[in-house]
């Protein structure tokens, strides 16, 4: 039986002697793209959020997440974070404001 390594996971692993990351293999994505590339899995981006909001539901606490988009401000991630409709953005500039408009997050998000 192989001894999995420290760090992987369902979703980031070695097999067969390639590295996968969410079912693809890296060196065929990082052939496939221009470096520096950055690759994201939006099945683990939703999972993490419901995994945190599971476990604040279970509290009597009031609560809302907010994305810190200074973390990433990435376009297409923060589309997607406004398509699951799990967050808002923590947006610290009037900048960051317009750019989280226009991926289609709202005043009130």
């Amino acid at each position: 039986m192989k001894k999995e390594l420290w760090w992987e996971r369902k979703d980031l692993l070695y097999k067969q002697g390639s590295l996968l990351f969410a079912e693809r293999s890296v060196f065929e994505l990082a052939q496939a793209t221009q470096t520096p590339a950055f690759f994201y899995s939006t099945q683990r981006i939703r999972e993490n959020i419901q995994r945190l909001l599971s476990a604040l539901t279970k509290t009597d606490i009031k609560h809302r997440i907010f994305y810190a988009m200074k973390a990433n401000r990435h376009a297409p991630l923060l589309t997607y974070l406004k398509t699951t409709g799990l967050c808002g953005i923590d947006a610290c500039s009037p900048q960051e404001l317009l750019f989280a408009r226009s991926c289609g997050f709202e005043s009130k998000d």
